[in-house]
């Protein structure tokens, strides 16, 4: 056979070869993306884990080149995945722009459209890895759970895992956490002083603790009602709670006091570990190699505990960071910071006692005051933004100002509202009629048909409302008013202090005949058209809030 002979017979050897590879994806085009992803990824990752002996820093985009601001990631083999609060994002890998800038692009994954499922995502919250499965599980504030399979056909990636419900009685599970434990999701439940399991043989959530309710706590009996974040270890369930204290469980499986049989878990003591002492933690992170990261993001620190031997070091990062969540990778971890993606090794690690740089306070919000005058913050994460709200299946944007111990005014129908900052009356429902028993009862119908709430039924669930519009995107909400004031209207200005209004029950159904209790004040804070809370964890969110109002009690 002649050279040219032999050449032209390879040449068509490989077009024949390369035909028939194209027919086999095509003929199963469901997993031919992802494994050219998991190629592309394997070898971003394989950089990302080599380059551990300096401070990099990747730049966050989407395929548009828009930056790109996420509040979680995971590890998924050699994937990195991204969370945010309305979608996920997948790392293609990390590129060098022309400028020589590093820049991780990341493809967006819609969650699936509004009636494709029986339950629809609406704010992001927390979100695992299950390998066994090969998906990805996503918690949202309304504490529904829904799956994305990263093997399944395309149309069918996404499933709802389980629909949140109302049927333990008060008070409602409050999910502001998770973790994957062997394939399964463990869920924080604070509210009920519970530690949930979700299963993959069963829909129903197996409770991991006795769950004593707050109210009836006894010396000994085991609490996470003042628990933040949570993970999962060879066979430990790790609660963080707000002081910094890291609490263990051991995971069993047989009979709990001859009533129950299943997983559960046994108290194990604290991971003692020198604390620092303004500790603020916000976030979780268990390696695999036996160190557990602890991130503060108010305190624009990450503290590093050895399990085998506590030895707790910390990261400090400059005061202008926006910490979340973060991946181990080599001696260090990559953290997201705002749109960045940044490498801290252990060369970095300082001492306890190395000054912080705290995050700064947007200045929009520095010189709120609380609305009403005496009270504290409270400190109860079921009434602040972000939390659940199931009577309505929907997300609380505001935070609930009752009776708090120590407050020299008593919240009650009628006690005076103030402005929390100057600006322009926006609305003023000076002649409100509130719900009766007819309408109210249709708009819950339609929150559970739909099992989420429409815009126009949270405004009547608010009920009487005075908005302020301070400018430069700042605006405040006073909501559930008896009344407001009736020399306000529309396009008034009004000082910081101003008596705005008045407490009341008005769009809570407590109105109605026989029923009139609780009243409070729902007081929400908007940014550039977002509720002071979006896209953050309560954790996080209660830690601004705090900075905000601590020491504006007069």
């Amino acid at each position: 056979m002649g050279s040219r002979t032999f050449l032209l017979f390879i040449v068509c050897l490989a077009i024949i070869s390369f035909l028939f590879l194209s027919a086999a994806c095509f003929a199963d085009s469901n997993h031919w993306p992802l494994f050219a992803f998991e190629a592309s990824a394997a070898k971003a990752q394989e950089k990302l884990d080599n380059t551990t002996n300096n401070h990099s820093v990747y730049k966050l985009q989407d395929e548009q080149g828009q930056p790109v601001f996420p509040s979680s990631v995971i590890r998924s083999k050699n994937d990195l995945f991204f969370l945010g609060p309305q979608c996920l994002w997948w790392c293609l890998g990390a590129k060098t722009q022309a400028d020589g800038g590093d820049i991780l692009i990341l493809r967006q994954i819609d969650p699936p459209p509004v009636g494709a499922l029986s339950v629809s995502w609406q704010e992001a919250n927390d979100f695992v890895y299950l390998p066994q499965r090969q998906s990805i599980a996503i918690l949202d504030k309304s504490g529904d759970l829904f799956e994305y399979s990263l093997l399944g056909a395309v149309d069918k990636r996404w499933r709802v895992l389980r629909a949140n419900g109302s049927t333990l009685g008060p008070p409602d599970p409050e999910y502001i956490a998770a973790c994957e434990m062997n394939d399964n999701i463990c869920l924080l439940d604070p509210e009920r002083n519970q530690i949930w399991l979700q299963t993959q043989s069963s829909y129903n959530l197996q409770s991991l603790l006795p769950g004593v309710l707050a109210w009836k706590l006894r010396a000994g009996d085991t609490s996470v009602t003042d628990a933040t974040a949570i993970g999962y270890l060879n066979g430990q369930v790790y609660v963080l709670r707000k002081s910094g204290l890291l609490s263990k469980y051991g995971v069993k499986y047989g009979a709990r006091q001859g009533k129950y049989h299943g997983h559960f878990c046994c108290p194990e003591g604290q991971v003692y570990f020198k604390r620092p002492l303004r500790i603020r933690p916000s976030r979780l992170y268990l390696s695999a190699d036996d160190y557990i990261y602890i991130v503060e993001r108010e305190n624009n620190r990450v503290l590093k505990i050895g399990i085998k031997q506590p030895k707790c070091s910390s990261f400090v990062f400059p005061g202008d960071c926006d910490l979340r969540s973060l991946v181990a990778a080599g001696d260090g971890f990559w953290i997201i910071n705002g749109d960045n993606f940044a490498y801290k090794g252990k060369n970095t690690e300082e001492g306890l006692s190395t000054r912080l740089n705290p995050r700064g306070l947007d200045k929009r919000l520095q010189d709120l005051i609380l609305p009403i005058t005496g009270q504290s913050l409270p400190g109860h994460p079921g009434v602040y933004p972000g939390a659940r709200r199931l009577y309505r299946f929907g997300v609380h944007a505001g935070l609930d100002l009752f009776n708090q111990p120590g407050a020299k005014v008593h919240v009650m129908t009628g006690t005076p509202v103030r402005a929390a900052c100057a600006g322009q009356i926006v609305r003023t429902d000076l002649a409100f009629k509130d719900m009766n028993y007819s309408t109210y009862n249709r708009v819950i119908k339609e929150c559970f048909v739909a099992h989420q709430t429409s815009a126009k039924n949270e405004d009547l669930l608010r009920g009487c409302q005075v908005w302020i519009d301070s400018g430069n995107g700042l605006l405040t909400k006073y909501a559930h008013l008896c009344r407001v004031n009736s020399k306000l209207r529309i396009g008034t200005n009004v000082r910081q202090g101003e008596t705005i209004g008045y407490v009341g029950v008005s769009g809570t159904g407590e109105n109605l005949p026989g029923r009139a209790r609780a009243p409070h004040l729902h007081f929400e804070i908007w940014l550039d058209g977002k509720y002071l809370g979006y896209g953050l964890n309560l954790a996080e969110t209660m830690a601004l809030y705090e900075d905000i109002f601590a020491y504006k009690r007069k």
